[in-house]
């Protein structure tokens, strides 16, 4: 038989369908294991923005000055102390939104900076 039979014989739709029964799954793995890629892309790009905001030198000083708050009343605080204040809760603020919106895993936020979060 020639190679011209042969391929005059062949049942091209079958083949056509056994190709795309192959691939389908395939393409469809890929394309899963691309997402999840992504989105471990962006928890990472998230983290470091998290850790650039939380580790900034003027919201560290400004924690380090609200844990030394904890005895005295509020009342009291001085303009540089409410604003110390307000530079932590809005700093965790943006990281909150970050959490309640996905693009940072609320378990390596708590893990990383909960005891200070929790002081705050």
């Amino acid at each position: 038989m020639s190679i011209i039979n042969t391929i005059c014989t062949i049942d091209w739709n079958m083949l056509a369908n056994i190709a795309v029964s192959i691939t389908v799954p395939i393409s469809a793995a890929f394309v899963i294991w691309q997402l999840r890629e992504m989105q471990r892309t962006t928890q990472a790009q998230a983290y470091s923005v998290a850790l650039d905001r939380l580790q900034n030198e003027k919201v560290r000083k400004a924690r380090l000055l609200i844990f030394k708050l904890v005895d005295k009343h509020l009342n009291k605080w001085d303009d540089k102390e409410i604003e110390a204040a307000e530079m932590v809760c809005h700093t965790y603020g943006a990281i909150g939104q970050m959490v309640r919106h996905g693009l940072l895993s609320k378990k390596i936020i708590i893990e990383s900076w909960g005891p200070s979060l929790r002081r705050s």
